[in-house]
């Protein structure tokens, strides 16, 4: 890219860009301008400021006063329109889409030295500095009228708010926190709701409107703008859960759609806030009949045998019929048998342990799982197992508890009972499974 060269030019030969790059030019606040990048992705950064409603030329202002920002853009965004990023850091993975994809308008700060080698970007950096000094001098001569609008709009907005004062604004604090968290219902596949729009329907999550709180959060009872009642449940900010974790939970409960399963209806994540919205329960949750004198009357046996069954379909719909089914038995079985059994380990234990004590727990994990109880061992047998350096153990079996089943009736299938006789006094052994 024009006014950068490698920092390690041997390493880029060799494609290795990891060192990065640096600038070919000293800058100087006084004289920088700034080169346009078309169809862009927006680079990533430990510093990125967003400003709300300015244009490309207010936005490049401010860029250009701060002799500490790299690059400025104009981005739209769901509820908000048009804001302005700034980066005041290194710019990491910037890449330029071809015209079929698009992007956005990029402008990066460069030295004078490198815009004049450029009669293009010289041309259009002379003309975005003319527009910068004249909208100075023309803020230098309307300050008070500028002022006095600003004050009038910051009151007016502060008079809305106010009647909500527990729904906070949607995206990021000017200036204080980073931009690119954002989710889109594209990528996540289902609606995403912004703040204040839940705030609204949850009547600022005022406790009368609360149906319940558990571990993770609590729950309100909300109403949107279309009248739809939904159950939002708001995660407790000390949940620990991740941005990324939280959008793989998402994008997964989004694909499951059966009778007697909650669906989900949207989410929210903004800041520090996410939101989860469910459709609305009008009978609430089970155990505040199952554990009240009162409601339980309400239960007979015919009731409970329909909530029983419901139970065992919806998780015959999760382990079975859904499109994302998923038994971690069978995909650790199928890791053994290939080889892989290691997989299964959490990449934060990172690389302090014992190869051979991981793969003997999942060996006996295996063993404790396997379709006939003569096959499975006691507790005593794999407290010992554990505590022992034999390495000389039983070889799994394909388990009895796999989704997956085989089509060979003799591995299906063994014998099942032994029958003794005795006096003509048949006994039968079942055997358990």
């Amino acid at each position: 890219m024009k006014g950068f060269r490698p920092k390690n030019q041997q390493a880029w030969d060799l494609r290795d860009g990891s060192d990065g790059c640096v600038r070919s030019s000293k800058m100087d606040c006084r004289s920088d301008g700034f080169m346009t990048l078309k169809n862009m992705k927006l680079p990533e950064s430990s510093k990125g400021y967003v400003y709300d409603t300015l244009s490309t030329s207010e936005c490049g202002e401010i860029c250009t006063r701060n002799c500490s920002c790299v690059a400025y853009a104009n981005t739209e965004v769901t509820g908000s329109g048009s804001v302005c990023v700034i980066w005041v850091e290194d710019l990491l993975d910037m890449r330029q889409y071809n015209d079929s994809i698009g992007g956005l308008d990029l402008y990066v700060r460069v030295s004078a030295s490198e815009l004049a080698k450029s009669p293009q970007q010289a041309s259009e950096n002379g003309s975005g500095n003319n527009i910068v000094k004249i909208v100075s001098i023309t803020m230098g001569v309307c300050a008070f009228v500028i002022m006095s609008f600003i004050l009038f709009y910051l009151r007016r907005k502060k008079l809305h708010w106010s009647k909500n004062p527990n729904i906070q604004r949607k995206g990021p604090q000017k200036g204080t926190h980073d931009y690119f968290g954002e989710m889109t219902t594209d990528e996540l596949e289902l609606p995403v709701f912004d703040y204040t729009t839940l705030g609204i329907a949850t009547n600022s999550f005022c406790d009368t409107n609360k149906l319940g709180q558990g571990g993770f959060g609590c729950v309100y009872k909300g109403i949107l703008e279309d009248g739809q009642v939904v159950a939002v449940k708001r995660l407790s900010k000390t949940s620990g859960q991740g941005i990324e974790e939280l959008k793989n939970e998402v994008r997964l409960i989004a694909k499951l759609q059966h009778r007697n399963l909650v669906r989900l209806v949207g989410c929210c994540i903004e800041v520090e806030e996410k939101l989860l919205v469910y459709e609305y329960m009008e009978h609430k949750s089970l155990d505040m009949f199952l554990f009240d004198k009162q409601k339980s009357a309400q239960l007979d046996w015919q009731k409970r045998f329909e909530i029983i069954s419901g139970i065992v379909r919806g998780l015959l719909y999760l382990h079975q019929d859904s499109s994302n089914a998923l038994n971690l038995i069978g995909h650790t079985w199928n890791l053994w048998r290939e080889g892989n059994a290691l997989e299964l380990l959490d990449e934060s234990i990172g690389a302090g342990f014992s190869h051979a004590e991981v793969l003997k727990c999942i060996q006996i994990g295996l063993l404790c799982v396997q379709e006939h109880a003569k096959d499975r061992p006691t507790m005593s047998k794999v407290l010992l197992m554990l505590s022992s350096d034999d390495t000389n153990l039983p070889q799994p079996k394909y388990p009895g508890f796999c989704l997956e089943r085989r089509n060979s009736r003799n591995d299906l299938f063994t014998k099942q009972e032994e029958s003794l006789t005795l006096n003509d006094v048949t006994l039968t052994i079942p055997e358990g499974r």
